[in-house]
Order: C-alpha cells, then structure tokens, then sequence
C-alpha cells in the first residue's frame, strides 16, 4: 500500500454544504490529508444547476475524460479516490479508466431501501419490466446497463479497494454487478445517515410539536429537480397535493390528531401553500418521528427514523401515483409496506378506514441491519469509524 496523502472525491454534482458534511471532508482536512472535489458535471449532467454550490478552493471542475485521465497520473500513487457515483452503464468508460491505472477507489454503499427487483437477477430486473420497452431510451439504458454488468464479470472494471456499507443491502448500491468480486474489497460497516443522526438525538427531548401529531415524509414529487436529471415524469402538483390534503383532513377529523409535513431537504414551500396551513419543518425529519403517534410516507428513505424509534408507519399513494409510475414507484411503495408488514393506501379510495398497524418488530430489527447498520457499527458515529480508518492509512 503506497502512502496516502491525498482525498480526492470523485462526484458528478458540484459542492455543497451537505456534501462536506455526510463525506467529512473538515474532518480528513483535520487528518493533515490534501483533500480534492472532481466535479464531472460538465460531462455527464450539463444541465444540472444546483444553487446551494460552494466554490471552494477544493473544487476541481472537469469538461472531457481526457482532463479526468491526466489528474488521475498526477496523484494517483499517493490518492485514495472516494466515489460519489456509483456504477452502470454511461460511467463505464470514467471506471474504466480508474481500472486501467490501478488507482486506490472508495464508495460509501449507503442509502438503500427495499426495491421489489433487489433480489433478482439483472436479467428477470429487466424483464419484469417488459411494459416500459416500448421506450426506446430505456431499452438502450438497460442494454448499456448489462453491458456495464459484463464488464465487471470480465474483470475490465475493478472492484473498490475499500467499501464502507450500510446494512447487508447497501451493497447493492454499488451499481451494476456489484456483487461481483466483492471479495477482493475490503468490506467496513458503517451506518446510514439516518442511523447516525438517531444517535445524536436519541438522548435529547426536543419537542417541537405541542399536541398529539402524526408526520408525513414530503417527497417534493411534483418539483424534485432531480426527476429532471434522470428525465422522469413528474404527477400533477394540483391532483397530488389535493389528494393529499384530502386524506389529511380526514386523518384530522377522524383520528383527531394533527398532520405535521417534514419538508424534503430539496423542497421550498416559503411562497406556496401546497399543504393549507399545516405546519412545514424541514431538516428536522428525525426529531419530528421521535415524538410522533405514526408515520405517513410513500416510499422515503427517511421512513429508517421510524424503523429506529419503533414508530407506526403507514405507506400511501394516490392514482397519480400509481398512473405516473406504474413499473417504478407504486410497486416500490407496495414492496416497502410488505417488508415492513404494514398498512398500505390508496389515499384516493372513498372510504379509508385508515388503522394505525402494530410494529413488527421482528420486520424492523432485519430492516435495521439490513438497511441502516450492523452490529459492529451501531453504537459508533461513520464519522469516528471514518477517521479511525483515516489514521491506519
């Protein structure tokens, strides 16, 4: 192993503040490495404009794979590259280049959530969604995407030398063909970000609801900037926002407890009443669930809070919702209910009938360790398992 000197995080977004913190870069700074941000936006998401970027003196920008190849010779004897990407068929030829040069790589297998095709192979994945061929972009993605696969079979694209996980299912999110090879990386288990900030306020009594309240996990869905990276379609802000409210007032008027909205981080609600006058908190979604009767949500990543306080939680969708994304997000939804053995429901039916469910425990503790942590990492911060990885470099 060559000595370490330098971070370089490799991502195809620019820099933000929430960047710099789930990474640590102010702590691998504090490690006396010499830390870079490859941005790759230019190359893959020209169009992506993201207004909360930083311009730091960290930041290198990049227009063209060649640019990428001559930094990868500067540094690459005394670098460890840290991916923000992870890995399918449009990155190839990016990975590939890291393979050829037999540079040092990381990733951070977190944030994976139940998906129904999780558990199949890449070709039934792509079959049982045999509906959506008629789109002839997603017919060649799928196709890039096996290739992708291949290639990692083959040995053309090398495993990560380090991978830190979050639960037996995060390594899923490595990307396509991660699976393979596995043994040639060196696995360290960490936590996901939800998981770590339930141990910052495990202990704290911070209420900031003063009567009885449920809390639904916004998904920003008519407006998520990132549906536009990826080019999905988006539901009607007006139908699904109605529905919505429609299936808070009877939450409201029947269950007689308040309906809270924990903003997604992306959101901005400032100028626009989309949920009447009901309260809007937003970077305060763990907080909100510690003290909530039950959880309302569709299919958020954010729903681990609730797995970790042993909350309730009901899953829902709408018309839109299931017209909108009948191959993806409806069956998604469906499948999380499932794993957590809870209600699901179709907030557009004339009669709810809506009953809080019982917590299965049992359900939430596999969820726990297969999504959020494991029993090596659930009682420290990735942060301080991070850095003591940092200091044995």
């Amino acid at each position: 192993m060559p000595n370490i000197t330098n971070i370089v995080y490799v991502t195809y977004q620019s820099l933000t503040a929430k960047f710099k913190q789930d990474f640590y870069i102010d702590s691998v700074k504090e490690k006396g490495f010499d830390v870079e941000y490859w941005n790759l936006s230019d190359i893959y998401h020209q169009n992506l404009i993201i207004n909360s970027a930083l311009n730091e003196s960290i930041v290198k920008n990049f227009s063209s794979l060649k640019q990428v190849e001559e930094e990868i010779l500067r540094v690459k004897y005394k670098t460890l590259f840290i991916f923000n990407i992870n890995y399918y068929g449009e990155v190839y030829t990016l990975f590939r280049l890291f393979s050829k040069h037999k540079c040092i790589t990381a990733f951070f297998a977190r944030g994976a959530i139940p998906f129904p095709f999780l558990n199949e192979s890449l070709l039934k994945k792509t079959f049982s969604k045999i509906n959506a061929f008629s789109d002839l972009k997603f017919l060649k993605k799928a196709f890039s995407n096996q290739l992708a696969a291949l290639a990692r079979r083959l040995k053309l694209i090398h495993p990560f030398t380090y991978v830190f996980y979050a639960g037996k299912r995060g390594l899923s999110t490595i990307g396509y063909g991660g699976e393979n090879n596995l043994d040639k990386s060196i696995l360290i288990p960490v936590n996901s970000f939800d998981f770590d900030k339930s141990i910052t306020i495990k202990h704290t009594d911070e209420n900031l609801i003063d009567q009885r309240y449920c809390v639904f996990l916004d998904a920003y869905l008519p407006f998520h900037p990132d549906f536009d990276l990826v080019h999905m379609p988006k539901v009607n802000a007006e139908t699904y926002y109605n529905s919505l409210n429609n299936f808070f007032d009877y939450i409201e008027r029947v269950i007689n407890l308040k309906v809270v909205i924990a903003a997604h981080p992306r959101s901005d609600y400032e100028k626009k009443r989309f949920y009447k006058n009901r309260r809007i908190i937003k970077y305060k979604t763990g907080e909100l669930i510690k003290h909530s009767e039950f959880v309302l949500t569709h299919a958020s990543t954010s729903v681990s809070f609730a797995i970790i306080f042993k909350k309730p939680v009901v899953f829902i969708y709408g018309n839109d919702i299931k017209k909108t994304y009948p191959h993806g997000m409806y069956l998604q939804i469906l499948h999380f209910a499932n794993v957590l053995n809870t209600t699901c429901v179709n907030i557009d039916e004339s009669e709810h009938e809506l009953k809080i469910p019982d917590v299965d425990e049992k359900a939430y503790r596999n969820y726990k360790y297969n999504f959020l942590a494991s029993s090596e990492s659930e009682h420290e911060l990735t942060e301080n398992i991070f850095k003591n990885f940092l200091t044995a470099l």
